[in-house]
């Protein structure tokens, strides 16, 4: 009987101890709101998609809320809604910092306006000022908390409630949970990319809007410059000489296929790695309502450079894996496509048969998450009790010493199985966090591994046996993880906004004339490389 008891307590203690937080699915889908219209005092906006250039017409992105029932609400604590507003504030600036809009005024009658606003965007009572707000902000967000019955994973919905004429958002509702809390560590920076998810679907990514704009065709975003950004981005020509060839949404139409876009910050679950990518600001773009400050997409490596057979030949067949991004062996060490998160292959085995075109092995109930096409994929070893565990930037774990493991901005995820010499057993492959340095100039990337620095050459490759070290280090390509026009790294994709790491050219073809304007500047450094 004591043993027993002893077992239980120590399963009691080991849930306790493993405690899983909830992660983030996106209820946007439940959100049942018709748009009140609105009338403007404007012309109808010049479509940038036919060819005319933007006029004053266009200002910044000004986002403004009415936070009349936010700071109503009872259920929530004082502190918590201080750090929502924080947030709320922060992702207003990366927003006015990446995008201009069309200027607009309201020309409807403050009463009809709160009434509208009442009926259309679901609330019982706005601020007095509406209308000013209105008037004021590009975009008025009204947050509010509420229970949410459809799913304890959703942490926060939204959509544009008003819209004007000519199909320019100009309120939303943003529904917050009333349970959310920011008790766990990198909780701010974890909810800060759920409402730049969130604000993104209240702004443009909503299937009936862009369906309006005519961006879409079977589900598929087909506009220009998104197909020109995903031509680019995967190296299939397809997409410029098929126009009905676009970018895949999933089914709802409210997110992006992660089959083909995981890591993307606009698919609907939660991944270990959260990006930007150039494609969904083209999005933005496309629009016409939009004019976008585009920026270096650099970390959105998920089917980079994969030709059109990435979209054509399935992720797996015969058990083996087509392309890097998809992985075959359970278990087996793998990073992040971007390399921001270390983790690990793995393979769930389902209690019914997969659908016949997700079969990829001889037992037809194997396969990886069902948002990917049940395609394995790279996920983190082990579920901690904070968000971004095995993120190589915020990781709050101790890092693995003995291999040279460090956590900070400029590290990245490695396959390695690098020793010292002096070490008695050898290594087997895993995902290990190193600090780098790039060198944009030589276009080599320095890999710090306890006192080495090894030098990964811009095509990448293996290196074995460094000097002082044993084992093998699988090094990138140089674009894979550095920036072409700064050597700097950005700490996440809202760093990257923040230190305006933005470029003026989308090809990877490295050219000194993009990087040096000044041909004397060029001429100078060229002769102190000679020499």
């Amino acid at each position: 009987m004591q043993l027993k008891n002893i077992i239980l307590i120590n399963v009691i203690l080991t849930i306790i101890e493993i405690k899983e937080i909830k992660l983030f699915k996106c209820g946007s889908k439940y959100l049942n709101i018709t748009p009140g219209i609105l009338d403007t005092e404007n012309k109808s906006r010049k479509r940038r998609i036919e060819g005319e250039e933007e006029g004053e017409e266009y200002e910044k992105l000004i986002i403004g809320y009415d936070y009349y029932l936010f700071n109503k609400s009872k259920e929530v604590d004082d502190d918590t809604k201080n750090t929502i507003r924080q947030l709320l504030t922060e992702v207003s600036n990366l927003f006015y910092k990446l995008l201009s809009v069309k200027k607009f005024k309201a020309h409807i009658p403050e009463k009809s306006l709160k009434e509208l606003i009442k009926a259309r965007c679901k609330i019982s009572e706005t601020s007095e000022n509406i209308s000013e707000l209105i008037n004021q902000n590009s975009m008025t967000i009204f947050p509010v908390f509420e229970e949410f019955k459809e799913s304890e994973d959703i942490s926060m919905k939204g959509k544009y409630c008003l819209i004007t004429r000519d199909m320019i958002p100009k309120g939303g509702i943003l529904y917050i949970n009333k349970n959310i809390n920011f008790r766990e560590d990198n909780s701010n920076l974890y909810y800060k990319h759920i409402l730049f998810h969130v604000m993104t679907h209240i702004l443009i990514f909503e299937p009936n809007l862009m369906e309006g704009l005519g961006m879409l065709d079977d589900n598929k975003v087909v506009s220009e410059r998104v197909r020109k950004l995903a031509e680019l981005h995967f190296n299939c020509r397809e997409f410029l000489n098929n126009e009905n060839f676009g970018v895949p949404l999933e089914e709802d139409g409210l997110h992006w296929d992660a089959r083909y876009m995981l890591g993307d910050y606009m698919i609907s679950f939660d991944y270990f790695d959260k990006v930007i990518s150039d494609i969904t600001f083209a999005l933005f773009d496309d629009s016409g309502i939009y004019n976008v400050d585009y920026l270096y997409g650099k970390y959105f490596n998920f089917g980079k450079n994969k030709t059109c057979s990435f979209f054509q030949k399935k992720c797996i067949e015969n058990g083996k894996s087509n392309f890097e991004e998809f992985c075959a062996v359970n278990n087996e060490p793998k990073c992040s496509q971007s390399r921001l998160s270390k983790g690990i292959c793995k393979i769930y085995n389902y209690s019914e048969d997969l659908p016949s075109e997700y079969r990829y092995f001889t037992n037809n109930q194997s396969g990886g998450i069902k948002q990917i096409s049940y395609c394995p994929i790279s996920e983190p070893n082990e579920q901690k009790n904070y968000y971004f565990s095995t993120n190589c930037k915020h990781s709050k774990e101790d890092p693995n010493l003995k291999y040279g493991e460090q956590f900070g901005k400029n590290s990245f995820c490695f396959i390695s199985s690098l020793a010292s010499n002096d070490s008695e057993e050898a290594n087997n492959d895993d995902s290990i966090c190193y600090e780098v340095e790039c060198h944009n100039i030589t276009r080599s990337i320095i890999v710090i591994v306890n006192d080495t620095r090894i030098n990964c050459s811009m095509n990448g490759g293996i290196i074995t046996n460094p000097q002082g070290l044993k084992g093998s280090l699988s090094c990138p390509k140089y674009n894979e993880i550095c920036e072409l026009k700064n050597s700097e790294i950005c700490e996440n994709m809202f760093d990257c906004i923040n230190e305006n790491f933005s470029r003026d050219y989308i090809y990877d073809d490295f050219d000194f004339s993009h990087i040096l304007k000044n041909k004397f500047l060029f001429f100078v450094i060229l002769f102190i490389i000679i020499i």
